[in-house]
């Protein structure tokens, strides 16, 4: 087949396509899919030329130039990091001694009283009769791009084997393009927003004491999780106390007291998520595998492990809990919960580390690939399955671009300058979305698509040249046109500068000083704001994966076990707690290939059952 390269904008950004002659429509291309004497040309030269290629699966590769025959290897991935060099460089770089776990906390210090007249504490919301003045209304164009292999899976469908392992794959609407509810959407945007906005915990379920084990047998700790919650942190009773993510998000009354009525109710919220569409058709966004791909185990989430989950207060959030602490007096008095929990952007992956048909198992850049079941040492590529793993058939590639739209109403500065900071983070930080977070999957970036953005206040009618509703619903009668979006519809619409200028009250109200030339730095210095900002970008220096001891520099197990990381944390007389996001710290490996494969046989004190006991699948973390 034949086509012709072009270097074109789509979507916001500058992107290398594809298009063939029997067609009009392209398709993004990207570099490992250029041979290797196309590779490493500048845009300027691959721009317009004339090539060749093959077509698998609806996917493009060797592209090569007029009139060459295909090289019978695997191109390889031009770009620099992925060198041989570059990969020898990045294994050197990595800590082999430390590694991150998968999921970290951000801080949630004491949120400002409702008598500070702060945006951002509790307040009662506006009602949905009326346009405020004052308040943001309209809709938000945005754009996503997956950077690592999304999942969305469709849980309705699956197939199950005679050990009850699950083979899932992909949601996809009938054209057969990958499907990503909104529900989704907005819930990632809600647990980031929560964040960065140290609102309320939106739901909170840890009422019960958890249980421990110790020579005696089973025990409980003192409290119960939730006795250790801040009241400024817990789940809104009534609808005067909503934080900013309540009254953007919505809210429903977690738990009620019958005694008193106005613990019951709900508040609809002021954003919704329209459809989400992808940018690619199904052959170019979804890659479908020649046989199920099993992934590695995850595991249950274990609140029962104090060193991770409690902290000591202070004026900024939970630090990690002293290491002395003996394990008996977790959940005791004095300590509070870490914060909430999130999931690291897995940084310093080469574009190999995705390749599901890869079988050798080598580490690419000292990265072995964690997302998959592995069988330890042996030659097989892809270990075996139980019922306490999963399989899938398909997922999204990276790089494939979606867009949304953000419909809001009656949002202050503040709350619209949250927003929109979420929806346009610093170069190279992510949001997360869908299952596998743990293992690496659904690493996204945002963008607002400012053409077709449009944002107003209420305002008051004053004259027809208004950018406000007042004005706007006023000049329906006169004849008047005002901007247009894609789809026909008239709406006002401010000029994007005023819309930016919101981040800065946001950002004025976390720090509670005004602009200056420290203002950026003074924002990022937050507590939790900087601990959002590091887990969103990652860190490329350590490898990301649960706890497990290691012998030598071994492929991971195919069960980590995690529980033997964990007996030998507290053997060590310094236990190790959860370092702080931020601090560009990680956690140390226990060798216990010395010790005869460690401690077996004895119990983790966790979950209240024996050590043997494997972690689940878990398919929300």
């Amino acid at each position: 087949m034949k086509g012709t390269l072009r270097i074109e904008e789509h979507y916001g950004e500058q992107q290398l396509r594809l298009y063939p002659d029997a067609t009009s429509k392209s398709r993004q291309t990207s570099r490992k899919q250029l041979e290797n004497s196309l590779a490493n040309l500048p845009e300027s030269e691959l721009d317009g030329m004339t090539v060749e290629f093959d077509e698998h699966k609806g996917q493009y590769r060797n592209i090569r130039r007029e009139g060459t025959s295909p090289v019978p290897s695997v191109a390889p991935n031009p770009n620099p990091s992925s060198s041989s060099a570059a990969m020898e460089n990045m294994s050197n770089n990595l800590k082999n001694d430390q590694f991150l776990n998968p999921y970290n906390f951000v801080p949630a210090p004491s949120r400002p009283q409702e008598d500070s007249k702060s945006p951002l504490a509790d307040s009662m919301p506006l009602g949905h009769d009326r346009l405020g003045h004052d308040r943001w209304s309209g809709r938000i164009s945005v754009y996503m791009k997956t950077v690592t292999p999304l999942l969305v899976l469709d849980t309705e469908s699956f197939t199950v084997n005679d050990k009850g392992h699950r083979t899932y794959s992909i949601k996809t609407k009938p054209n057969g393009e990958p499907h990503i509810a909104p529900t989704s959407i907005k819930g990632m945007l809600r647990a980031a927003y929560e964040a960065v906005t140290n609102s309320r915990f939106g739901i909170f379920t840890g009422h019960e004491k958890l249980g421990y084990r110790d020579r005696d047998g089973k025990k409980e700790f003192a409290l119960a999780p939730d006795k250790l919650l801040r009241d400024d942190h817990r789940p809104a009773d009534k609808l005067g106390k909503l934080s900013p993510a309540d009254r953007v998000f919505g809210w429903v009354a977690q738990r009620a007291d019958d005694n008193h009525t106005d613990d019951y109710g709900a508040y609809r919220g002021n954003l919704r998520v329209g459809p989400v569409s992808c940018k690619q058709d199904g052959k170019e966004a979804i890659e479908e595998f020649d046989h199920p791909l099993p992934l590695a185990i995850l595991a249950a989430p274990k609140p029962q492990q104090g060193r991770f989950y409690l902290g000591n207060q202070g004026k900024d959030g939970a630090t990690p809990i002293t290491s002395g602490i003996e394990k008996s007096k977790f959940y005791s008095s004095g300590q509070t919960l870490r914060g909430r929990k999130v999931y690291l952007h897995h940084a310093g992956l080469l574009d190999g580390y995705w390749d599901p048909a890869w079988n050798d198992r080598k580490p690419r850049g000292g990265r072995f690939q964690e997302y998959r079941l592995s069988d330890g040492e042996s030659s097989k590529p892809d270990g075996d399955t139980s019922d306490q793993n999963r399989s899938i058939t398909k997922w999204i590639r990276p790089n494939v671009s979606f867009q949304f739209t953000l419909d809001v109403k009656n949002l202050s500065d503040v709350e619209l300058g949250a927003l929109v900071w979420l929806l346009n983070l610093p170069e190279g930080h992510m949001h997360r979305l869908g299952y596998g977070k743990p293992l690496g999957f659904g690493s996204v970036q945002l963008s607002i698509d400012w053409q077709v953005t449009k944002l107003c206040k209420g305002g008051e009618v004053k004259s027809t040249s208004e950018q406000t509703w007042s004005a706007y619903w006023k000049s329906l009668g006169d004849g008047s046109s005002g901007a247009g979006l894609s789809d026909g519809t008239l709406l006002p619409a401010e000029p994007k500068e005023a819309i930016e200028a919101t981040v800065n009250s946001f950002k004025e109200t976390v720090t509670g000083t005004g602009a200056g030339e420290e203002f950026e730095e003074q924002f990022e210095k937050v507590s939790f704001i900087r601990a959002f900002l590091a887990v969103s970008q990652g860190n490329s220096s350590m490898r990301v994966h649960y706890p497990r001891v290691r012998k030598d520099n071994s492929p991971p197990p195919p069960d980590p076990e995690s529980f033997r990381w964990f007996t030998e944390n507290e053997k060590t007389g310094n236990q190790k707690s959860l370092p702080l996001p931020s601090s560009n710290e990680g956690l140390p490996y226990y060798d216990t290939s010395r010790q005869g494969g460690g401690q077996r046989g004895t119990h983790d004190g966790n979950r209240g059952n024996s050590s043997r006991q494997r972690p689940r699948n878990n398919r929300n973390k």
